[in-house]
């Protein structure tokens, strides 16, 4: 059937609709989200004779999330580590002072997402940059998002284990474990019209 057959502004429409049909959908774009610490909770845990378990308190954190493509999410966290909470009140300046995080000279511990992997619908593996006393290693983190995002919220877990000692913390290893495990408890609201 040949265009010509309608009106101007008939086959202006007509092409329009065959250019909209024919384009590639528009894909969402990942949100930033800030990571708010009321809703969110850093907790470590140590082995050994003196296993005991803290938490920073003080941290910021902004997350990029896009639900259709995981892979393309961010994740970016700073954490005040001289301000732990611990389960041994004594034992808070000792873990600020020069053997264990040395918070005076290096008072945040910073972890950024490299890649994100998705295993599974709801697990994920974070691989990222912590840096600790100034050192920085690669590690990896276990991320589960709890609720769908379609609660209107995205509840995450995410956990991981590293070893103390790859950041220049190798006092009292005949009472403390070199494995510290680290668990996050994130609630982020998620916007309602991204």
């Amino acid at each position: 059937m040949a265009l010509s057959r309608f009106p101007r502004f008939v086959r202006i429409g007509m092409v329009l609709l065959l250019a909209l049909a024919s384009a590639p959908q528009a894909r969402a774009s990942p949100v930033p989200y800030a990571l708010d610490s009321r809703y969110a909770t850093i907790e470590f845990t140590t082995s050994g004779l003196l296993g005991m378990q803290g938490y920073f308190p003080r941290f910021t954190g902004h997350l990029t999330l896009d639900f259709q493509n995981p892979e393309n999410s961010m994740v970016n966290v700073s954490v005040d580590d001289s301000a732990i909470t611990m389960s041994v009140p004594l034992a808070v300046s000792t873990l600020r002072s020069a053997a264990y995080f040395d918070a005076a000279k290096f008072p945040t511990v910073t972890f950024r997402s490299l890649t994100i992997t998705v295993l599974t619908p709801t697990r994920f593996k974070i691989h990222g940059a912590l840096t600790i006393r100034g050192v920085t290693r690669m590690q990896d983190m276990n991320a589960r998002l709890v609720s769908a995002p379609a609660a209107g919220t995205a509840d995450f877990l995410i956990s991981g284990t590293l070893r103390r000692s790859d950041f220049g913390m190798v006092a009292d290893r005949d009472l403390v474990g070199d494995a510290v495990g680290l668990n996050i408890h994130a609630l982020v609201e998620l916007q309602k019209n991204p």
